[in-house]
This record gives C-alpha cells, structure tokens and sequence, in this order.
C-alpha cells in the first residue's frame, strides 16, 4: 500500500526526515520538498589544507564543517594518514593571480592537483563556480586512473583531453573479461552517511578491512 507522508525535523516522522538522504530510494521517494536557497556567485574560493595525520584531518574537517562562514567543506584522503581538507566560499571577485580555470582540457585532473598540495602545503585559489561542480567530472573523480592509466600525463591532456570523460558504456562494451573480474573482486565504490563523532573510527576500520582511499565532504551549508 502506498501512502504519502509529511516529513519535518522535529515534529512529523524526524526519523524518517533524516533517514531519506542518501537511502536511494530503499524507505520510499520524495515527491516534493522545501529548501533554502542561496544567491550563487561567479566563484568559489578554495583553500587547501594539507594534513599529515588521522587525528589532525578528523578534527579539521569537523572544526571547518562547524563554521558558519564555509560555503563548502571536503576531504580528500590519500592515505590513512595523508589528506587535503578544502574549505570554499563563493564570492563575486578574485585574484587574477589565483584563477584557477580547472574545467580546461589540458588541466591535471583534479584530485591529482589537490594531491598536490601534501608536498606544497597551504594554497588558495578561485575556480569559476560552473567549475568548482563539475571538478570530479573529467577523471570521474579518480576513477579514470584506472581506466587510462596515462589520461593525466601533460602530452595526453594536450592532445586528447577535451574527449574527457569517457561514456562508461562504449568502455564496458570493450572490456574483456579478466577486467571484468579485476573490478567484481577489487573494485569498490560506497556512499555511506557516518555521523561525524564516528568518522575517525570508520576510516580505521575501512582502512583496516579494505585498506581504501575515502572521499568525504559536508557541503552548501545555508543559514
């Protein structure tokens, strides 16, 4: 039996209300919602914070996630104890000099770039907002790596960037069977919603159980 219900945080069915993000569908679908909106602006600015152990990145990316003034909050991780927490806001103008147009053919692939910053250290930039959503598009996150282990050599992008992405269909057409295998056995990946309070037990945990890279953000926070 179907049966449409109101859904609010504190007073209409509040398990429900934060059990739906992220439940793909599994405790039912949402057929309309009320949201906040904000103005967007030309660009984001973005800072890099590099971090060289477990308990500084969990306790940077909770204080950065706590501050009202972050647009927007991400973590991306390298090792168990190597990760870049990036911190955004989006403003109107910005630094000439620190323009950065990530969404251009022949640009390193992004996580590549933010990996980076673990030998540079801190950084600061301004990325066009059309871009800043789109930053995982061209090496689908990091998965073309895998896919074209040569995709982000300089002479590649050059030349043969702007096909990027692939369409994941043509390549599955062509994979033969053992990559088809490879992927069934060592391929992962998992969306999952962890409260923050359990977020450095999880990475060791995941990274105890399948020794994986994690991607964890909190983003748009509105006020």
């Amino acid at each position: 039996m179907l049966q449409l219900l109101p859904l609010h945080k504190e007073d209409e069915n509040p398990d429900l209300f934060y059990a739906v993000p992220w439940s793909y569908g599994t405790l039912g679908f949402l057929t309309s919602a009320e949201i906040k909106i904000i103005p967007a602006q030309r660009y984001v600015r973005l800072e890099y914070h590099p971090y060289h152990s477990l308990e500084d990145i969990v306790k940077a990316f909770e204080t950065e996630s706590r501050r009202p003034d972050n647009h927007f909050v991400e973590c991306l991780m390298f090792a168990k104890d190597q990760a870049v927490v990036m911190t955004g806001t989006m403003e109107n103008g910005c630094e000439p000099d620190k323009l950065n147009v990530i969404s251009k053919w022949y640009k390193p692939w992004f996580f590549t770039h933010v990996r980076g910053f673990l030998k540079r250290g801190h950084g600061t930039e301004y990325i066009p907002l059309r871009d800043y959503y789109h930053r995982h598009t061209r090496p689908l996150f990091w998965e073309a790596e895998h896919i074209i282990p040569f995709g982000n050599s300089p002479l590649f992008r050059y030349l043969c960037g702007w096909m990027m992405p692939p369409k994941v269909a043509l390549l599955k057409i062509t994979e033969t069977k053992a990559i088809t295998e490879l992927y069934e056995k060592s391929h992962i990946i998992q969306d999952m919603l962890v409260p923050i309070r359990a977020l450095k037990d999880s990475i060791l945990h995941f990274h105890q159980a399948v020794q994986v890279h994690y991607h964890f953000h909190q983003t748009v926070q509105v006020h």
